[in-house]
C-alpha cells in the first residue's frame, strides 16, 4: 500500500488530474475489504477536493485538541477534588494508579 491512501498525479488528459484511492476498511469482527480505485477529474474539481480535504483535516485537528483540553481539565478538577478530600484517589479504591 502507498504511504497515503489517496494519491494524485498528472493525467494524460488535458486539464485533468488522475486520482488513485487504495485503502482497507474494517467492519465487525473479521470483516474487512480492500478498496482500490482510480479516476480522472478536472483541474477545478481537484482544487475543490484539495480545499475540502484541508478543511476536514483542520476540523479533525480542532476536535482532537478540544478533546485533549477537556481531558486535561477533567484531570485538574479530579486532582482538586482529591486534594480537598471530596473524592478518593483510585489508588485507595483498589484501582490502578494514574500515569500522570
Amino acid at each position: 500500500m502507498p504511504d497515503s491512501p489517496i494519491t494524485a498525479k498528472r493525467s494524460y488528459r488535458e486539464r485533468s488530474v488522475a486520482v488513485n484511492v487504495e485503502m482497507r476498511a474494517h467492519g465487525y469482527a473479521t470483516d474487512s475489504v480492500n478498496i482500490k480505485g482510480s479516476t480522472t477529474i478536472t483541474a477545478d474539481a481537484a482544487r475543490k477536493l484539495a480545499v475540502d480535504l484541508v478543511a476536514f483535516a483542520d476540523e479533525a485537528d480542532a476536535k482532537a485538541a478540544k478533546q485533549e483540553a477537556a481531558t486535561e481539565r477533567r484531570g485538574q478538577w479530579r486532582a482538586r477534588e482529591i486534594a480537598a478530600g471530596r473524592m478518593l484517589s483510585p489508588v485507595f479504591l483498589g484501582g490502578k494508579r494514574d500515569a500522570r
